[in-house]
């Protein structure tokens, strides 16, 4: 890298790209870091570079360090609370300044839409009706929804749970 700022930005969304791109465009280097190899249209600028793979709290202070990083943009997804607290206690231990990039949300509470505020209050509110609910989050954040199906599942026509 060269003597322009250099910034780490966490990515993997579908803005990614075209934020690595007018980082760039700003003058400075950037360091695109995605946990997982998907493919990313950062094109050929010389000045962005892209690594992958996950990294928790100390790989990415380290990084920053190792790296010479001005500043950190998480743009990660907006639900991957682990990856912004890990982000921003770096970025704090690096003494760099920690930016977060947040989309605008799409979806707001109405009668057919509730908000939760982490796993353990969707999984209180998806449950609550003792009803068979889809869940699409993958397996990680299972167990909050697993405890409340049970405390709260479907219950049979003698009243015994299914």
């Amino acid at each position: 890298m060269s003597n322009r700022p250099h910034i780490l930005l966490l990515g993997g969304t579908s803005e990614t790209a075209s934020i690595a791109d007018k980082i760039a465009m700003g003058g400075y280097e950037v360091l695109v870091s995605t946990a997982t190899d998907v493919e990313l249209a950062i094109g050929e600028n010389e000045v962005i570079k892209r690594r992958w793979g996950r990294l928790d709290r100390d790989q990415l202070a380290a990084l920053i360090e190792q790296e010479q990083m001005s500043a950190v943009i998480d743009a990660t997804h907006p639900y991957a609370c682990n990856v912004h607290q890990a982000a921003r206690d770096a970025a704090k231990h690096s003494q760099c300044p920690y930016l977060r990039y947040q989309r605008r949300t799409m979806v707001t509470e109405s009668g057919e839409v509730l908000l939760a505020h982490d796993h353990d209050e969707a999984a209180r509110l998806a449950c609550a009706e003792g009803q068979p609910v889809l869940l699409t989050t993958g397996s990680r954040h299972l167990a909050p929804y697993v405890t409340q199906a049970r405390r709260n599942g479907p219950v049979s026509n003698t009243g015994e749970m299914m």
